[in-house]
């Protein structure tokens, strides 16, 4: 893996934190691809395009209290020339002082158009609450 591709995604995903945390609607979308493909946390659809995409994060931006999103580390990347893998943990919370964090998990697939990644395609979800003891 190029590691200089790997810290543009990973700085993209920190950029989509940022934006989510505040309210940003317009950074958000800034990071998806016309074309982006999402299967939201809320929403049992996937939802395409951005006018789809604008929809959803404005109603998810505009609750009260607002969600907020906090990334775990590690990260997995992996980078080929123009497309890029990135999954992780995350947990979800309401409001800037939040009684409880609600786990989830997310992929992205990156794709470089022209010189900015831009995401093509992300699914998260909502984490079990505890893995079974036998899968």
């Amino acid at each position: 893996m190029d590691i200089a591709l790997g810290a543009a995604v990973e700085e993209g995903i920190r950029r989509w934190v940022h934006s989510f945390n505040h309210a940003d609607l317009e950074g958000l979308l800034s990071l998806y691809s016309e074309q982006a493909v999402l299967v939201p946390t809320t929403q049992g659809k996937p939802l395409t395009g951005t006018a789809q995409l604008r929809g959803y994060f404005d109603r998810v931006m505009s609750r009260r209290p607002r969600l907020h999103v906090c990334l775990h580390e590690p990260l997995v990347v992996r980078v080929q020339t123009d497309w890029a893998l990135c999954s992780g943990c995350c947990d979800f919370a309401e409001g800037e002082a939040p009684a409880a964090w609600l786990p989830a998990r997310f992929s992205f697939c990156w794709r470089l158009e022209g010189d900015v990644w831009r995401i093509l395609d992300h699914h998260s979800s909502w984490a079990p609450a505890a893995a079974p003891a036998c899968a």
